[in-house]
């Protein structure tokens, strides 16, 4: 799907006139007022407008991702199901490009969409996150959707302001990078309860061997949230490392084992 690449002065196409009070105060409920100090009425609202008329049609597994240029700014708007890591994922991304962040809008709404078109039918204040740093908290577990079955599903809107792109050709570079980046989350999120019981089968197989309670009680202290599990190969390939070329089963006796990110908490 191609991105969606807009200049300011025609994000409202399609849209209809003026947009709910009560949509606008949850968009921008979790941004500080120092952050939206220094920007004007017409310029968050039209940032919100955009989102929105981006946020109109979604099918089950996909990332809708637009650029909207402004003067001297560019919007990176995403819209996704509700995923852990989202935001840090999102904007280590952005970041290797030296681009410099200004604006981060990233609110959780629960919607409905028309089990037909995917189009949006209601849209609603998501649930509220508290204690855990930006992106880094629990999500419910993510199940793979293949059809919309007109549900409540919470999604996450991110919009991410950076120096303005200067050309059609960098924005869907950008974009095309996100999408990688969000569908490696999305394997790693999907796949999570499968490594996790991967692991467990690991420890217990190391029952009754010489030195292995050790190893047991260190691979507990990981699974027990003190590490993020991105993938695992083994018996099968899960989330990161179902890229890899075949299956561990296939390809001989089974080897390796969970494959961690970076630490997710510290020891107490």
């Amino acid at each position: 799907m191609s991105p969606r690449i807009e200049p300011a002065d025609h994000a409202l196409g399609g849209t209809a006139p003026g947009a709910p009070d009560r949509f606008l105060t949850d968009y921008y409920e979790h941004v500080a007022d120092d952050d939206v100090r220094n920007y004007t009425t017409d310029t968050l609202l039209e940032r919100a407008r955009y989102h929105r008329s981006l946020a109109e049609r979604r099918a089950p597994g996909q990332a809708v991702i637009g650029v909207l240029n402004e003067a001297d700014a560019s919007l990176v708007a995403i819209v996704t199901e509700d995923m852990p890591y989202l935001v840090p994922s999102v904007t280590a991304e952005i970041a290797r490009d030296n681009a410099s962040i200004g604006l981060l809008v990233h609110p959780t709404f629960t919607v409905t969409r028309d089990p037909a078109t995917h189009r949006l039918t209601d849209v609603r204040r998501g649930p509220l996150r508290t204690g855990l740093p930006s992106g880094l908290e629990p999500s419910v577990p993510v199940t793979p959707l293949e059809h919309d079955d007109g549900r409540p599903l919470a999604e996450a809107w991110i919009a991410v302001e950076i120096s303005r792109l200067p050309d059609e050709t960098s924005a869907e570079h950008l974009v095309e990078r996100l999408q990688c980046v969000l569908g490696d989350v999305r394997a790693a999120a999907e796949d999570a309860a499968a490594i996790h019981q991967e692991l467990a089968d690991e420890i217990g197989g190391l029952a009754g061997l010489s030195g292995g309670g050790e190893v047991r009680e260190l691979l507990r202290w990981l699974d027990d949230g003190n590490f993020v599990f991105l993938g695992y190969r083994g018996r099968r390939s899960l989330g990161l490392l179902r890229k890899v070329a075949g299956d561990a089963s296939e390809a001989g006796p089974p080897e390796g084992g969970p494959s961690e990110g970076g630490p997710s908490a510290s020891p107490s």
